[in-house]
């Protein structure tokens, strides 16, 4: 392979790397300032169980009372746990008590303990982490082959 060839694969590695790193990092900034926001603890009752259902994907999403003062919020969580099964089975039974974490700006963005996991974060990581071991890997690979 020539110089110019050598180039534009490393223009493509630098590439790679930045576009995983910028979108991992958005990613992960936006679960943390959710994180932060839900601030304020409650207990709260499941009063539904939406179902949810996308090409072949299906799954529930718990909806929540819970009181803040004197006023009642109904809120979802920004879970949903997809599955593809054909009849899944909600996480949680209408009636059952939850704790969880809500935004005092905004009630309805919740965060039900134990369930909404930091998933946001966990995907931002493994983009950051490809954007980082894929660039390195091909990178070996071609100096790897560059000196045979």
């Amino acid at each position: 392979m020539n110089k110019q060839g050598h180039g534009v694969i490393i223009v493509f590695i630098v590439g790679f790397f930045l576009l995983f790193e910028i979108i991992g990092y958005f990613s992960l900034s936006s679960e943390i300032k959710d994180i932060r926001a839900c601030s304020e603890s409650a207990e709260g009752v499941v009063v539904e169980n939406r179902r949810y259902s996308s090409k072949g994907n299906r799954g529930y999403t718990p909806v929540v009372e819970f009181h803040i003062g004197n006023s009642q919020i109904i809120a979802a969580s920004k879970t949903t746990i997809v599955t593809n099964k054909i009849n899944p089975e909600p996480t949680f039974q209408i009636g059952e008590r939850v704790s969880l974490r809500y935004d005092p700006q905004n009630p309805s963005n919740i965060r039900i303990e134990g369930y909404d996991k930091k998933y946001g974060v966990f995907d931002g990581m493994i983009m950051m982490s490809v954007g980082i071991v894929i660039p390195f890997l091909a990178y070996w690979f071609l100096l790897r082959r560059a000196s045979h």
